[in-house]
């Protein structure tokens, strides 16, 4: 997925007045330009890969990552040491490949808070439109900034784990890549060119090329759709947690599923449509949604049968 299709795909399921959308579109971007702007230096330079890297490099290098770090609150130290710990600086290869796990750190936080900026937004949202009255709860929030969603295997993931766990997996990536170019001697002259070509500043690319720019951008294009993917788990379970809150304070016990009237809604969806569960036994991802990905349910409280209520007493 090109950042274009990415762009029609989030136009879909949220505002694009939203400046979360062109938010992280731009965090995405930036990263890339990042990363392509971290090896074009080396290659640039003619160096080397396996000699001592010059001190300057290695200063700026140590800088950032300190200045990354202390910035960086005790859950975020936690997800930034399996990416920076213990990474040696020595050669000009440790420099490219430190530089490139910065960069991928520095995506991560930023869409991270966006994530839980996006959440606080979803709570206020409910919590005005409940307070408003039920009526259009429906209608409003579908067409507010409800993201696609991913199922999660364990309840206590954070979105913070969620995101760097893509981009841990990034970040071996990026370093099998710079070490390809070590190990098989590339002239990085030669390089250089490619870059240039990559970047469209000599000529049209050429989309059949295998080269290390097109397999570094097709990773970024599937790391894209994660970090979307995750944006939009974090966004729909926190809209139906608090959506149970919100009915539970309003006097309600129950919640009723409700599928989105489209034809492409799937079986699964469809066999809960209707049901009624109780507000105490919720769980999001098994009676609650979000169920799967992309999945688009919601839920709306069910009035108490009075008649229930008297058997009951009875």
């Amino acid at each position: 997925m090109d950042i274009n299709k990415l762009a029609h795909a989030l136009a879909k399921i949220l505002d694009v007045k939203d400046p979360v959308f062109q938010q992280l579109i731009n965090i995405i971007e930036h990263s890339h330009h990042a990363q392509v702007k971290n090896l074009t230096y080396f290659l640039h330079k003619n160096v080397t890969w396996q000699d001592d890297a010059d001190a300057a490099d290695i200063k700026e290098l140590t800088d950032t990552v300190l200045e990354l770090k202390q910035s960086a609150n005790r859950e975020e130290e936690q997800v930034l040491a399996t990416l920076l710990n213990n990474l040696p600086y020595k050669t000009n290869l440790d420099v490219a490949q430190a530089q490139a796990r910065v960069n991928i750190a520095n995506m991560g936080l930023k869409v991270n808070k966006l994530v839980q900026a996006k959440q606080a937004d979803i709570v206020q949202q409910v919590t005005k439109l409940t307070g408003s009255g039920l009526g259009g709860y429906n209608k409003q929030l579908r067409h507010r900034a409800l993201y696609r969603v991913a199922a999660q295997n364990e309840p206590e993931n954070t979105s913070l784990d969620l995101i760097f766990k893509h981009a841990n997996n990034l970040a071996i990536d990026l370093d099998n890549i710079i070490k390809f170019q070590m190990q098989n001697h590339v002239n990085p002259n030669s390089i250089s060119k490619i870059v240039a070509k990559e970047l469209g500043v000599a000529g049209k690319p050429n989309p059949n090329e295998d080269l290390w720019e097109t397999a570094m951008q097709k990773r970024y294009m599937s790391t894209k759709a994660d970090m979307e993917r995750i944006l939009v788990t974090e966004s729909k379970a926190t809209q139906t947690r608090e959506c149970a809150k919100q009915y539970s304070n309003l006097g309600f016990t129950k919640l009723k599923i409700v599928t989105r009237d489209n034809p492409h809604v799937c079986r699964y969806c469809e066999g809960h449509d209707g049901t009624i569960v109780e507000i105490k036994d919720a769980v999001v991802g098994m009676n609650v949604p979000p169920f799967h990905p992309r999945c688009h349910c919601n839920v709306i409280p069910v009035q108490t049968d009075y008649k229930d209520v008297l058997s009951e007493l009875d």
